[in-house]
């Protein structure tokens, strides 16, 4: 009788597993980050690039966090989902696992936690990530796509002047686009406390940009380049300049680019 129990709770236990692994399959991309919290320097211990070859042998299509991410992530980001480390170590043990979380930040699946004793910390972590994803190793993943990755609404941009590596900046007079981004220190209290947009993610790498009411003033969608989104809806973009926010707008063949402060 209770080795049938023992069974039984196996069984189910299981059955959960599967059900948890299976939920990988409504995702079509893995980012991995550049550098862990734990970790002091990117890469360190070669864990980041352990951690996408080992997701890549059970099928998965894996991008690092500095790769530009494809056409229908950068308009659905909910295909994506985003590896963290739990790094739990202690003198003795080097320990690890690994969550899966996506575009709500819900935790959709985390390993076993992989274990070694090692005291070279590089050939430690080696052996404790493989132990991490061997709870993975029955596993291969396959994309399965759902209706509603069909009609996800197209965003469509009509291109501005020379958006390239350094966007519009060669469009505009230096003394002008000075002119736009300074603003005055007197006014710095004043623009925060008013004209301050709040960035709410509603995505991996999406936001809503909200005033002081609350209300969505723009939806802005990562583009694939560091600090610089498209504006949902507007001939527009935003991006980053001398450690200042602007926004760019395409106003009928006319370039208007103006300061925005926004708190992430």
């Amino acid at each position: 009788m209770k080795f049938s129990k023992i069974l039984f709770i196996f069984a189910v236990l299981f059955s959960i597993s599967l059900s948890a692994q299976d939920q990988l399959n409504n995702f079509k991309y893995i980012v991995v980050p550049n550098q862990f919290k734990f970790q002091k320097e990117p890469g360190q211990y070669r864990v980041n690039g352990l951690t996408k070859f080992l997701l890549e042998k059970q099928n998965f299509t894996v991008l690092l966090e500095e790769d530009t991410l494809p056409e229908d992530a950068i308009q659905n980001n909910c295909l994506v989902l985003k590896t963290t480390a739990i790094d739990d170590s202690s003198m003795f043990k080097t320990k690890i696992k690994f969550q899966f979380k996506d575009c709500q930040g819900k935790v959709v699946y985390t390993t076993e936690e992989g274990e070694s004793r090692e005291k070279k910390y590089i050939v430690a972590y080696n052996e404790a990530v493989r132990e991490a994803f061997s709870s993975l190793s029955n596993f291969t993943h396959k994309h399965e796509v759902k209706e509603t990755e069909n009609e996800v609404e197209e965003v469509i941009v009509t291109p501005l002047p020379k958006v390239t590596e350094a966007p519009m900046i060669e469009e505009v007079d230096e003394k002008e686009l000075d002119e736009e981004i300074e603003v005055p220190v007197e006014e710095v209290g004043q623009n925060i406390s008013n004209n301050t947009l709040t960035a709410e993610a509603f995505g991996v790498i999406n936001y809503k940009l909200k005033n002081s009411q609350g209300q969505t003033v723009y939806t802005i969608l990562y583009s694939g380049k560091e600090d610089f989104y498209i504006v949902k809806g507007k001939d527009a973009v935003i991006y980053k300049i001398n450690g200042s926010w602007v926004i760019a707008t395409n106003d009928n063949g006319t370039l208007q680019i103006k300061s925005i402060d926004i708190k992430f």
